[in-house]
């Protein structure tokens, strides 16, 4: 009886997701050797982070991440390329696998910053991604 995501009640949404290993789709979306960022202060994290959501049942990863861009900075992705695969085992609501995309864009985006430096406070897991996203564009996988 429990409504399907990204509808669940937010109280019951972190006891449930604990006793799963979901997926998220995050992305580094990249224009003129610049990343755009998102700003999040919840019960959880407070800092800047790659755009990204927990995958729908039913989602590919395109949907997915057409789905990311357009909900969190009101962007169109042209291209989106898997770059890199990480596990949160320790992140502090629950366990998730996060697949990390490079895309590329059109318009000017509604939400969001674009950085060409890696802010002093982006959330942990993120400054992860950012070297990721880094090197993927250094070596042209852009």
């Amino acid at each position: 009886k429990v409504r399907p995501i990204p509808n669940i009640p937010r109280e019951l949404f972190t006891p449930i997701m604990s006793k799963n290993v979901p997926a998220t789709t995050e992305l580094a979306i990249v224009q003129k050797a610049s990343f755009l960022l998102t700003y999040r202060d919840d019960d959880f994290y407070r800092g800047w982070h790659f755009p990204g959501s927990f995958m729908s049942p039913g989602d590919t990863f395109e949907k997915s991440c057409k789905s990311v861009a357009l909900s969190e900075t009101g962007l169109r992705l042209k291209r989106c390329a898997l770059i890199s695969v990480a596990e949160y085992s320790r992140d502090k609501r629950f366990p998730c696998v996060s697949l990390f995309f490079m895309c590329s864009a059109v318009g000017t985006p509604k939400r969001g910053k674009w950085f060409q430096e890696m802010p002093k406070d982006t959330i942990p897991s993120h400054k992860h991604l950012w070297r990721i996203a880094l090197a993927a564009v250094s070596s042209g996988k852009k």
